[in-house]
């Protein structure tokens, strides 16, 4: 596992991936709960799906969701990332519905539990704005990430990376690939003439 992040960090995901893809593996004798068996398949999901394997990284994020669903709970911090980056994958996949619905699920849990400053409640309002954005929802993007930005301010330090991070997101504009995949948006009608 350290050979693939050290790849990951140097720019080789091909690599990376192969070697996520070997340690994973390696590891599926152990119980699926086991904590160096969730790292090594969070590195393969998340290496897969830049490297383009979707399908395989859908199939190992359900399950690592099972997984530490089990071992620490629904709403625990942890399963709520993978929750989220599976969101923002089946998103990508052009699966809108289920990915908003999701991420907003995520959003709900996190603020239940942690809190709505809690960065966890911040990080997954920022994905759920740009989700928003992408699927041509202006309004609910807006509110989102404006919500996003007001927390960030109220609750952490000045120059917190998340601060930076919500400030990219207002500013970023919406992605050019997406529409491609998009299931919210509506065929434009060509112009009369």
């Amino acid at each position: 596992m350290r050979r693939s992040t050290a790849l990951r960090a140097a720019g080789a995901l091909t690599d990376a991936y192969n070697w996520a893809h070997y340690a994973h593996r390696l590891n599926r004798h152990l119980a699926i709960d086991d904590p160096h068996r969730m790292r090594t398949a969070a590195l393969l999901a998340s290496l897969a799906a830049q490297t383009g394997e979707p399908h395989l990284a859908v199939a190992v994020y359900q399950d690592l969701i099972t997984a530490t669903t089990r071992t620490l709970g629904d709403d625990h911090a942890e399963t709520l990332r993978v929750r989220a980056a599976l969101a923002h994958l089946r998103h990508t996949l052009g699966d809108c519905d289920t990915g908003l619905r999701d991420l907003a699920a995520v959003h709900a849990a996190a603020r239940h539990r942690y809190g709505h400053p809690s960065r966890l409640a911040l990080r997954a309002l920022t994905g759920l704005g740009g989700l928003y954005r992408d699927c041509g929802h202006h309004d609910l993007a807006t509110r989102c990430l404006t919500s996003a930005h007001v927390g960030v301010a109220r609750y952490l330090p000045p120059g917190d990376a998340l601060s930076t991070a919500v400030t990219a997101a207002i500013a970023a504009p919406p992605s050019l690939n997406h529409p491609a995949v998009c299931t919210q948006r509506r065929p434009q009608q060509g112009t009369k003439r």
